[in-house]
């Protein structure tokens, strides 16, 4: 009797596993990624500006960059409050344009910070 029930516990999770492969995409680089569904945009999203500035907490600048780009299909770039070098937890990155420069973006993302941003 155990026999059987452990094979059927084995049979239920064997098919519960599977099912959860149908849900992952291969992501060209034998990778595979896990599904995930949002809903449309009302309209579309093409540029997406992220403000730096220094001492900006890092996580909040590339984690909607990854996001905006790789799910999103938009043109994601960063601009600095000044263009030239913005510094943040010892890295340093640099700015091509500044904001004053941007004529138009769908979306603005402003990251949080490490200090007061405006001294």
């Amino acid at each position: 009797m155990k026999k059987v029930i452990l094979a059927a516990l084995l049979t239920i999770i064997m098919a519960a596993c599977t099912d959860k492969k149908k849900e992952t995409k291969q992501d060209g680089k034998g990778a595979e990624k896990q599904r995930i569904d949002f809903p449309a945009p009302k309209s579309k999203i093409k540029t997406v500006g992220i403000l730096l500035y220094d001492n900006y907490a890092l996580l909040d600048a590339t984690g909607p960059y990854n996001i905006f780009s790789e799910l999103m299909g938009a043109k994601v770039f960063f601009v600095g409050r000044h263009k030239g070098m913005i510094y943040t937890s010892g890295m340093s990155v640099q700015c091509d344009s500044s904001i004053n420069e941007v004529k138009q973006l769908d979306i603005l993302v402003i990251p949080g910070g490490l200090t007061d941003p405006i001294h």
